[in-house]
């Protein structure tokens, strides 16, 4: 008895094929999200820290000092207004007798037309200077920091533990619910997306499944039948299980089948490396899983073969990764081997 691995190869037979949702169960078990969302229980989330964060006094305070300037291009509006009083003042010595008058009224009477225009604009600035603290008043602010400081520990540290309460109750509850959760996924995820459904008509069967099927039945009992197929599908569709299992517990669909590697009729290959591939993806897609066995493991070892069947079922019911293999590993062939095997009419 060998221990594979259940990774859906192709290169040996017996080859085993479980659709990928079922597989990735298997080997990293069901989403948290998924179980959260079918419990309808979730994380708490995680609480905003307090506002307020208080910081440190500094050594020393910053003054802060008004200055009043004049806004850029106000001194070219000023320039050129002292230029045109200067101007009357000069031009108007015939007419008064203190063109210093003049010039001082025009001046201003230029300046507050400016200034209400908007031509000379006075900007305010303001420049902060380090200066110490009055005797007394850095030790005060020192203390104010430390208790503000202490108030938002104790407030964080209340977040904290209110947020540790609830986080250790939602362990506890997902804990004791989600067990069961998992298992309630994890077989709705092995039913079929279409049923097997009895098939009428005349079947051509060769002895050797036969002889398979009355071992198979002495095991499987009613979990195993023949003459099944995907509902939908008719006796002269090609895909036919040979066998089909079906879990009574709950409802996984395993199609059977027998390999050879060419007919008896014109001794055609078949089922040579990468001519079933259709075939299978149709049953994985539809989630069936597909177990291949050659005519001579059926043949030879059909008690083998139907252990290793059983044993393939318990490791997807009970989520095992492995299988034990209880019927002797053949390999595949290609188109070419097949062509020799039927010339030396070996099955």
């Amino acid at each position: 008895m060998i221990e594979r691995k259940l990774d859906n190869q192709i290169e040996n037979y017996p080859i085993v094929l479980i659709p990928e949702n079922i597989l990735k169960n298997i080997n990293h078990g069901i989403p948290k999200d998924r179980i959260y969302s079918h419990l309808n229980i979730y994380p708490p989330p995680k609480r905003n820290q307090p506002s307020n964060l208080p910081k440190p006094p500094l050594e020393y305070q910053n003054v802060k000092t008004e200055k009043l300037r004049l806004a850029e291009g106000s001194y070219l509006v000023i320039t050129f207004i002292l230029i045109l009083s200067t101007l009357i003042g000069i031009n108007s010595t015939n007419t008064y007798e203190s063109p210093i008058l003049v010039i001082l009224g025009t001046i201003s009477f230029q300046t507050i037309i400016a200034v209400l225009s908007g031509f000379i604009k006075i900007k305010t600035t303001y420049t902060f200077e380090k200066k110490p603290w009055p005797e007394g008043e850095f030790e005060r602010l020192i203390q104010k920091y430390n208790d503000e400081k202490k108030l938002y520990e104790n407030k964080l540290k209340e977040q904290i533990d209110l947020y540790q309460k609830e986080l250790l109750k939602f362990e506890h509850d997902f804990y004791i619910k989600s067990k069961n959760a998992c298992k309630e996924l994890y077989y709705n995820d092995l039913k079929p997306f279409i049923i097997a459904k009895r098939y009428s008509g005349d079947v051509k069967r060769g002895k050797s499944e036969l002889r398979f099927l009355e071992v198979a039945l002495n095991l499987f009992g009613n979990n195993l039948f023949i003459d099944m197929a995907p509902e939908g599908l008719n006796k002269n569709d090609v895909y036919q299980p040979d066998f089909t299992f079906i879990c009574e517990r709950t409802n996984l669909h395993i199609d059977i089948e027998i390999d050879e590697p060419y007919t008896l009729k014109n001794h055609q290959p078949i089922h040579f490396r990468g001519s079933d591939k259709n075939r299978n993806d149709f049953f994985l897609e539809i989630n069936w899983g597909v177990i291949r066995f050659t005519e001579n493991q059926i043949i030879y070892s059909p008690k083998e073969c139907c252990e290793t069947i059983k044993s393939i079922y318990d490791s997807v019911i009970s989520v095992k990764k492995t299988y034990n293999c209880a019927v002797g590993i053949e390999p595949t062939w290609s188109y070419e081997e097949a062509l020799v095997l039927s010339q030396r009419k070996i099955r």
